[in-house]
């Protein structure tokens, strides 16, 4: 849904409320809700601009950084933002990371409870949905999750290390595999007798040296006669 319709959605509402006369109307719970969207508008604001960047190659200076002291602020012990930082404990490793880099650690102490409330409440919902996991296993992010920290809960903070370790997308294959060595046209270089000439080598597949014919070893066969040919030699003339 594009964002122009939605803005006619809000209009028609709007519209609809201000030409509702009935004597049952009540504007209070309307106010409400109004405020909830205003809440949580501010705060997908926030989370898309980040989804956004994630679609570039390289983030703006120091934006990767945010998630080094965002995961101290976590797993730390520390009496900063009234025990803020549990809440984030409860959440999965990538919303974990997505948080770090949509906010300072100064904007979560510092945003309003409802805010903060309606984000711990959703913000997994939002990185799942718009599939933005796999984002977050870049090398710019990475080196900000093994960053020195000092966790409060060592087993909490080893279980999220496993989970971004384990859920680390697997490298896609090339999409032209290399030719292995039987296959490649080296394989079939001509071979170079002692007198410096190319010996006029045939070679058949799968590669086997009993099945490869040279003039030379037809002459060396001819005149020894201890020699005895593969049974795939040609007869001599």
């Amino acid at each position: 849904m594009s964002a122009p319709s939605l803005e006619e959605k809000l209009d028609v509402v709007g519209t609809d409320i201000w030409r509702y006369d009935d004597s049952d109307l009540d504007i209070d719970p309307i106010l409400q809700r109004l405020s909830q969207l205003q809440i949580q508008l501010k705060v997908q604001r926030k989370l898309h601009a980040t989804a956004e960047l994630l679609r570039y190659p390289s983030f703006p200076k120091q934006q990767a950084t945010r998630v080094k002291h965002f995961l101290k602020f976590v797993f730390e012990q520390t009496t900063r933002g009234e025990n803020r930082h549990l809440a984030f404990r409860k959440l999965d490793c990538n919303t974990l990371k997505f948080c770090g880099l949509s906010y300072k650690v100064k904007d979560i102490i510092e945003l309003p409870q409802t805010q903060f409330d309606f984000l711990i409440e959703n913000v997994s919902n939002f990185v799942h949905r718009r599939k933005l996991g796999g984002t977050l296993y870049r090398d710019d992010i990475d080196k900000m999750v093994f960053k020195k920290v000092y966790p409060e809960d060592e087993e909490l903070h080893r279980g999220f290390l496993k989970a971004h370790i384990d859920l680390r997308p697997k490298k896609r294959l090339p999409k032209e595999l290399p030719q292995s060595p039987r296959s490649h046209p080296s394989s079939d270089a001509q071979r170079v007798q002692p007198d410096g000439q190319p010996s006029m080598a045939l070679s058949l597949e799968p590669e086997d040296t009993t099945s490869t014919i040279t003039m030379t070893d037809k002459r060396r066969a001819k005149n020894d006669s201890l020699i005895e040919l593969p049974q795939l030699l040609l007869p001599y003339p």
